[in-house]
Order: structure tokens, then sequence, then C-alpha cells
């Protein structure tokens, strides 16, 4: 029998760097992200010729001292299957031809792309 291989998400550079836009969209549209105890975010290391991200763990002192201020969460792509529901419902409360409808449609454009690309877990097959 031929085995189908499944491995659990991890975060990469490329990941994050395609997530970054997304979350700048989530955040113009009004999503705020309720940090939590084991919460993982990614801050960009400027001091490295590559300009790689590092992934950190959040615990209570981040966010009591505004650490997290200008990180990017990295939730699971379930938690961004759920954003991007919110965000496709999004589509009918926001004025036609606005410009806040072309953020969400980009937006609803860039999550579905970032889906088909890093939410798989044995390069096909989606998460759940």
């Amino acid at each position: 029998m031929q085995r189908t291989p499944f491995k659990e998400f991890k975060w990469t550079d490329e990941s994050i760097e395609a997530w970054q836009p997304m979350w700048a969209n989530l955040w113009r549209l009004g999503v705020q992200w309720v940090w939590q105890q084991g919460d993982h975010y990614a801050r960009r290391l400027h001091n490295l010729p590559s300009h790689r991200w590092t992934i950190f763990t959040a615990v209570e002192r981040n966010w009591l001292h505004g650490d997290l201020d200008d990180c990017a969460p990295l939730p699971s792509p379930t938690v961004i299957k759920e954003l991007l529901k919110w965000v496709d419902n999004r589509i009918y409360s926001v004025e036609e031809n606005s410009a806040e409808e072309e953020l969400v449609k980009h937006t609803i454009s860039l999550m579905e792309s970032w889906l088909d690309i890093y939410g798989a877990v044995n390069g096909t097959a989606p998460l759940l």
C-alpha cells in the first residue's frame, strides 16, 4: 500500500513574507489580534544580510509591556481559513466600487493564494 505523507504546518521565511501583506490588509479591515500565552509571532531581523524572520512565542509580559506592537501574529492555517470566511462575508457590507471593496477583494485573493501554496500538509490536500 502506498502511504500518503502528511506533516505539521511550519512557518518559514517565505510563508511569513507572503503572510505580511495579508496581515496588513486584515488590520486595515479592522481585525485585531488578541494575544494569548503561547501564540507565535514573527519579527524581522534587519541586522542580518538576508532579512530573515525570527519566530517567537508570546508570553504575558510581551503584551503587557507593548513588545508585540510591531509584530505579526502567526496563526494556524485553520485560523487563516476562519479569517478568510470573515473577510469573504465582509464583501456584503461594503459599498460597491469603494476603496474598501477593492481592499476586501484583494485580501481575499491574497488569502486564497496563500492557502493554496502554504495551507497544505502534503502538497495537495488542504488542512481541515
